[in-house]
């Protein structure tokens, strides 16, 4: 077996990056998906969309680290308003809610801070 001349570091973000892909596809076919076919027991519509952009905005801050945290808000909360727009159409039997956006831009502010306070302490205790 050869061994492996790729950057780690490398390997890590694209790894990340397929989370995020997968996480961004599976949110959108739930948040599109007709509601008269939906499987979902969740017990709180605020608590399925709080989780879902905690993880959207965990996954996109490690997946590209370079990125600010300005960028990956402005970029998650342009997906969410864009789902609670296709929301909208009445083929999908869904009802679009500037609520479930609020949550969404929350949970994405909440997250960024943790993530931010997170990267201050170990820049702090990498350089002691």
């Amino acid at each position: 077996m050869k061994p492996s001349n790729q950057n780690p570091v490398a390997v890590r973000i694209m790894l990340w990056r397929t989370c995020l892909f997968l996480a961004l596809s599976v949110c959108t076919i739930a948040a599109l998906w007709p509601q008269s076919f939906s499987i979902s027991n969740a017990p709180s519509d605020v608590l399925t969309h709080a989780v879902a952009f905690c993880t959207l905005t965990f996954l996109a801050s490690a997946s590209f680290p370079m990125i600010s945290g300005k960028a990956v808000f402005f970029f998650l909360a342009l997906y969410g308003l864009a789902l609670e727009g296709a929301q909208a159409f009445p083929v999908l039997e869904r009802d679009a809610s500037l609520r479930d956006w609020v949550v969404d831009l929350v949970a994405i502010v909440l997250t960024l801070a943790v993530i931010h306070i997170a990267r201050r302490n170990n820049k702090r205790t990498s350089s002691q």
